[in-house]
């Protein structure tokens, strides 16, 4: 039988169609996804401290946000970048071992906080607890934002069943990233409240709503850098009101730590997070290209850089130069490759952005759940952001449920998906739900080949093909 969009997107309709109208058990798909989220989140607080050789490990994601707040509420650097300036200077002798020991201890925590001081300083008020109960009180509000992402997109009562059905699917989809963020104590719900809904109320009439949501995403620009991408779905969308409302919100996150810490000590961590991220970070290549880093430089790291994980040997790694580390020439080639894959994909959106733009100025303001080419250029922009950062995790990638629950949502209403996109959410659908289910040995050989990486830069490159070339859109069923 000849494979049909049209025919997919149908079947797709009609299930969503008939998960609408069965109301009860549809709430308790979702409830029940929801609370096993609640479960692994509050693993975390009683997770145990681990060590190497060396050097204590993280007990989980937020162990590193605490012990930055804390360092903070102690005036001291989050950064740490002293004790790198120190080990310089001291210049010890690392093949004694006492020397090494002394700094690998000096490292330790050093890059493990890689987010502005704005996050750092939020938790100020939990980080003067021990650990068991800030990382509950940071488990909740967690949660929480999850919840209150959730209740906002059920909040119109006409759209409620259809609205809950793609939330029950969406998380579906997404559950093992989900479920991975809350079991390791990250940012990812906080940053699906702020930007989803920075995006609804971006597109909202009121003046005062559409700038207010600009400034949502400006403080999730503010946590992580990565949101920023979402400016030029506002752009696209000609919300110039809600993109001075992100310029605010980046200010005041970049800004409100000098309440705590004054102008210069703020000032002095903002530009050691510069010089770790961008001057540091941002010159290599290949940071932490570890097996389930799932970004462009660190699929072209695994696959030829020796060294690049542990598990390389198991699997037939790197490709190229076997034990051999490669010359310092060879290294510039694949960092200058690596590099530009990454600006390919940036280019990609930039241009798909400018081309709905142009497309878009003169269409009537609509809501965001209603207007297929900023859905399609959102999901473009997470993606792109996640794919180029240089280290993203599995779990980062959860914050893709934004965009396809509005996908999803649109899908029920007739705008069809195009073969391209059915491709793509297959992929979504392997990784974010059956691969769980995969031996481990499986998911290993699929992440340290950075599978899931190439499938959203493909993804990416797809959607520019669909927002710049291929115009047409399947308008909704009457």
């Amino acid at each position: 039988m000849r494979f049909s969009a049209q025919t997919v997107s149908l079947k797709i309709r009609t299930f969503l169609t008939y998960l609408a109208g069965r109301t009860y058990p549809v709430r308790a798909f979702t409830a029940v996804l929801f609370f096993l989220l609640v479960f692994y989140s509050f693993r975390v607080p009683f997770y145990s401290s681990g060590s190497t050789l060396f050097v204590q490990l993280s007990r989980s994601d937020f162990d590193d946000y605490y012990q930055a707040s804390r360092l903070l509420a102690k005036g001291e650097d989050p950064y740490r970048a002293g004790n790198i300036r120190e080990l310089l200077r001291d210049n010890p002798d690392l093949n004694n071992p006492a020397a090494l020991q002394g700094a690998l201890k000096k490292l330790q925590g050093v890059g493990s906080y890689i987010y502005p001081p704005f996050f750092a300083f939020l938790l100020l008020p939990i980080s003067r607890f021990d650990y068991l109960p800030a990382a509950f009180i940071f488990q909740t509000l967690s949660i929480v934002s999850l919840l209150g992402f959730l209740f906002l997109l059920l909040a119109k009562k006409e759209t409620r069943n259809i609205h809950f059905a793609s939330a029950a699917l969406a998380m579906a989809v997404f559950f093992r990233f989900l479920m991975e963020n809350a079991s390791n104590g990250n940012i990812a719900f906080f940053l699906i409240l702020l930007s989803g809904a920075g995006l609804v109320l971006s597109f909202r009439k009121n003046p005062g709503l559409s700038a207010a949501g600009g400034f949502l995403i400006g403080l999730a620009g503010g946590v992580k850098i990565t949101p920023l991408f979402l400016g030029m779905v506002l752009f696209a969308g000609g919300r110039f009101l809600a993109i001075a409302g992100v310029f605010l919100g980046v200010v005041f996150a970049l800004g409100v730590p000098s309440l705590a810490l004054g102008w210069e000590k703020n000032l002095d961590f903002l530009t050691n997070w510069y010089r770790l991220v961008f001057a540091s970070y941002g010159k290599v290549a290949f940071v932490r290209a570890w097996t389930n880093n799932q970004t462009f430089s660190a699929a072209i790291g695994k696959l030829f850089v020796p060294g690049s994980d542990m598990a390389q040997g198991s699997w037939g790694l790197p490709l190229i130069f076997g034990r051999r580390m490669p010359s310092r020439e060879e290294l510039t080639v694949l960092s200058v490759i690596a590099r530009a894959g990454s600006l390919f994909l940036i280019v990609c959106y930039s241009a798909a952005g400018l081309a709905v733009f142009f497309r878009e100025r003169k269409k009537a303001l609509s809501d965001f759940a209603g207007r297929i080419q900023l859905i399609r250029l959102c999901e473009m922009g997470m993606l792109t952001s996640l794919v180029t950062s240089g280290v993203s995790w599995y779990h980062a990638y959860g914050i893709l449920f934004v965009p396809v629950f509005f996908r999803t949502t649109l899908a029920a209403s007739g705008v069809d998906l195009t073969k391209r996109e059915i491709a793509g959410y297959a992929g979504y659908i392997f990784f974010g739900l059956i691969s769980t289910a995969l031996p481990a040995d499986t998911r290993e050989f699929l992440a340290m080949y950075s599978v899931f990486a190439w499938i959203c830069a493909a993804i990416v490159v797809e959607k520019t093909w669909t927002l710049i070339v291929s115009s047409r859109e399947v308008k909704p069923a009457a």
